[in-house]
């Protein structure tokens, strides 16, 4: 018997971490979501049409996302007429202020501390980025960060949509 089940588990392909055949939001409308900001108000997605968006979840717990958030501020000033939110899905929202404070980063920020932001975009890891183009279509997703390649696809992917 155990013989057998060795024999099976080998021929038995793993399970991904993230399916295959996972759901795509690219080409569609973007899910609208609204949430509180940290300026005291609310982001809500569909307000923003007709200029893009570049949404980007991230955490505090997430280590490349401290490389991130820097480098989308500098993105960010160099694409003034692109609308830049950071979606913290940090369960506080403190654990978040903290860290948009320690890493001193000035951008516009919105709390998803219930995911539902975070689920409706299929976010596996962080961190995921987003952009919504003028009619609130999703045109790209990014997931993960490195020093290395930085926000070159981010980037071109907002060069392209000019």
């Amino acid at each position: 018997m155990l013989l057998l089940s060795l024999l099976m588990a080998s021929t038995t392909p793993l399970p991904e971490m993230i399916p295959l055949d996972h759901k795509t939001l690219l080409g569609r409308t973007a899910p609208d979501f609204d949430l509180e900001d940290n300026k005291g108000g609310r982001f809500v997605l569909s307000k923003q049409r007709g200029k893009p968006v570049v949404i980007a979840f991230w955490a505090s717990w997430c280590g490349p996302c401290q490389d991130e958030l820097p480098a989308l501020v500098q993105l960010a000033k160099r694409y003034p007429k692109v609308k830049f939110i950071a979606v913290n899905v940090d369960r506080n929202s403190s654990s978040g202020r903290r860290f948009m404070e320690r890493l001193r980063l000035r951008m516009p920020v919105a709390f998803d501390p219930q995911n539902k932001a975070l689920a409706q975009y299929d976010v596996a890891s962080m961190p995921t980025s987003y952009i919504v183009d003028r009619k609130g279509t999703v045109k790209f997703r990014k997931v993960g960060y490195n020093k290395r390649d930085g926000l070159t696809q981010l980037r071109n992917a907002l060069e392209a949509m000019r």
